[in-house]
C-alpha cells in the first residue's frame, strides 16, 4: 500500500505539472467549446417536438451498444496503462513493485479517465432530459457504479486483446472475453437508463440491477487480477507491438500503381497500421460506422418518422426528399467517423517522425499522404450509406444513381476537409478530433441540403485550405512542434 500511494502521488504531481502548461486549453478553449456545444444542444432539446419514448427493450439495446462502444474505445489506452507502453512509468517495471500494485495503479488511472468523460456527459444529459438536474445521492451512486463497471471491463478487454497476439488459441480467448463482456454491456446500458431518468423496469426491481452490476464489477476485477498475475511477464513485449506483422501487405499492393515515391510509401504504411488495428479505436470506428448504417435501415423500414418521397415535378426536387436527405446525412456521419482515425494515427506516428526527416520527405508529400489516407480509409462510408438506403426501397427508382453520386461527393468533401486539417494540432489528438469533426460535419450537413452551393465552396475554398494544410505540415516537419 505504501508503494501504491507513492506511485499515485508521483503520477498526480506529473499531471499537475502537465496541467500547468496547458492552462489556455483547460481554462479557455475547452470550456468555450464545451459550453457552446451544451448551449446549442439545450436549445435544440427545448425546441424539439415531444416524441414518443421508445420501448424499454429498444432503449436497453441502444444503451448496451453505447456501453460496448465505450468499452472498445478504452482498450488501447488501458493496455498502455497496464503495461506502461511508451510511458515514463515504464521505469516502475524495473523497480521491486509487485504485480498487484502495477494493476491497481493502472486501475486508478483508468477510473480517473472514465470518470472525467462519463461525469461530464451524464451531468449534461440529465440536465437536458429533466426539468431540474437534481444531483441526489442516488444519481451519484448509479454514476459511480457505471464508472467502476466500465473501467473494469476496459481493463479486462485490454488484457485479453494483448494476450491474444501471443497465444495460439486466439479465437477461443476472444470468444470467452466477449461472453464475459456482454453482461457488462447490458448492465451498463441499464445503468445509463437510470442516469437519464428513463422509466426502465429492471426484472425483479432495481435491487437486482445493483446486485448484478456489483457482481459483474467484482468478477471482472478478480479475473483481471488473476490473468494479470499470470500473463504480465510474458506479454510485456507483445504489449509494445500490439499487433503482429503477419498481415498480408495488401496496402502496398493497393497503392503501388497509384502514387509514386514517398507519398505511396507513407500511405502504404498508414494503411498497414490501420489494417493491423494500431489502436482499439479502429474497432470503435468500424462499430460506429456499422451502427450509423443500421440506424438508417431501421429508421427507413420500421418507423414512419420519415415520409416517403412523393411525386416530384423534376428530378432535382427529389434531392430534398426526407429519405434521400437522411441517406446523405448518414453518409456524412459515417465518413467523418472513419476519417476521424487520422488525428489518432498522426499522434501515434509522432515518435517516428524522424524517419520522414531522414529520407527527405517534404511537407507537401507528408500532407498529401495523410489527406489521401483520410479519403481511402473512409471510402466505404458512402457505399454503405447508399446501400442501406437503397435496400429499403425508400429511395425513388429514378434517383438511385444520383443518390450514389451525391453520397460520393459528400464523402470526397468531408474526407478532404478532415485530411486538410491533419497537422493543425498533431500533438493534441483529442482537441484536433473535436475541431476536425465539428468543421467537417457542419460543412457536410450543410452541403447535403444544398449540394450546388457546396460545389462553389469547394472550388473557391479548397485551394486555401490545402495551402494552409501543406504549410502546417512543412512547419511541423521542420520544427516538430505544434
Amino acid at each position: 500500500m505504501n508503494k501504491l500511494s507513492l506511485i499515485v502521488a508521483a503520477l498526480s504531481r506529473d499531471k499537475v505539472r502537465w496541467a500547468s502548461g496547458q492552462l489556455y486549453y483547460l481554462l479557455v478553449l475547452a470550456p468555450l467549446v464545451l459550453g457552446l456545444s451544451y448551449l446549442t444542444a439545450s436549445r435544440v432539446a427545448s425546441n424539439a417536438p415531444i416524441a414518443a419514448k421508445p420501448s424499454s427493450l429498444l432503449a436497453l439495446t441502444l444503451t448496451a451498444l453505447v456501453e460496448s462502444c465505450l468499452i472498445l474505445s478504452g482498450v488501447s489506452r488501458s493496455a498502455t496503462e497496464i503495461y506502461n507502453v511508451r510511458l515514463a512509468e515504464n521505469y516502475f517495471n524495473s523497480l521491486p513493485v509487485n504485480l498487484g500494485t502495477h494493476l491497481f495503479t493502472a486501475f486508478i488511472k483508468r477510473l480517473a479517465r472514465v470518470a472525467l468523460v462519463l461525469g461530464f456527459v451524464f451531468l449534461a444529459l440529465r440536465s437536458l432530459v429533466t426539468s431540474a438536474a437534481d444531483l441526489n445521492l442516488i444519481f451519484l451512486f448509479w454514476l459511480a457504479l457505471l464508472i467502476f463497471l466500465t473501467a473494469s471491463a476496459q481493463m479486462f478487454a485490454a488484457l485479453c486483446w494483448v494476450h491474444s497476439h501471443r497465444t495460439q488459441s486466439k479465437l477461443a480467448l476472444l470468444l470467452g472475453a466477449v461472453m464475459l463482456l456482454m453482461p457488462a454491456a447490458a448492465l451498463g446500458g441499464a445503468l445509463m437508463l437510470n442516469l437519464v431518468s428513463f422509466p426502465f423496469s429492471f426484472p425483479h426491481g432495481q435491487l437486482y440491477l445493483l446486485a448484478g452490476a456489483a457482481t459483474e464489477f467484482f468478477a471482472l476485477l478478480f479475473i483481471t487480477s488473476v490473468l494479470h498475475s499470470r500473463w504480465r511477464i510474458f506479454d510485456l513485449e507483445h504489449a509494445a507491438m500490439l499487433q503482429s506483422s503477419r498481415i498480408a501487405n495488401f496496402a502496398s499492393l493497393a497503392t503501388k500503381r497509384l502514387w509514386g515515391g514517398s507519398v505511396r510509401t507513407q500511405l502504404a504504411r498508414d494503411l498497414q497500421l490501420t489494417l493491423r488495428f494500431f489502436s482499439a479505436r479502429v474497432y470503435l470506428a468500424l462499430w460506429l460506422a456499422a451502427l450509423w448504417a443500421i440506424s438508417l435501415f431501421v429508421l427507413l423500414v420500421t418507423t414512419d418518422l420519415l415520409p416517403r418521397a412523393g411525386v416530384a415535378r423534376s428530378i432535382f426536387e427529389l434531392t430534398w426528399s426526407p429519405s434521400i436527405v437522411a441517406t446523405k446525412v448518414v453518409a456524412v456521419l459515417t465518413t467523418a467517423t472513419l476519417a476521424a482515425l487520422l488525428p489518432l494515427l498522426v499522434a501515434y506516428e509522432l515518435p517516428y517522425l524522424w524517419l520522414e526527416r531522414a529520407v527527405g520527405v517534404t511537407g507537401k508529400q507528408l500532407w498529401q499522404a495523410k489527406c489521401w489516407y483520410a479519403r481511402i480509409v473512409s471510402l466505404p462510408a458512402p457505399l454503405i450509406a447508399w446501400a442501406a438506403g437503397a435496400s429499403t426501397n425508400a429511395l425513388p427508382a429514378n434517383y438511385i444513381v444520383p443518390a450514389l453520386l451525391e453520397c460520393l461527393w459528400l464523402w470526397w468533401l468531408v474526407s478532404t476537409l478532415i485530411g486538410a486539417l491533419a497537422f493543425e494540432m498533431p500533438t493534441k489528438p483529442g482537441l484536433a478530433l473535436v475541431v476536425m469533426l465539428t468543421f467537417a460535419v457542419a460543412v457536410g450537413l450543410f452541403v447535403s441540403l444544398l449540394w450546388p452551393v457546396g460545389l462553389l465552396l469547394y472550388v473557391f475554398g479548397i485551394s486555401q485550405i490545402a495551402g494552409r494544410g501543406e504549410a502546417r505540415a512543412k512547419y511541423f516537419l521542420l520544427t516538430g512542434e505544434d
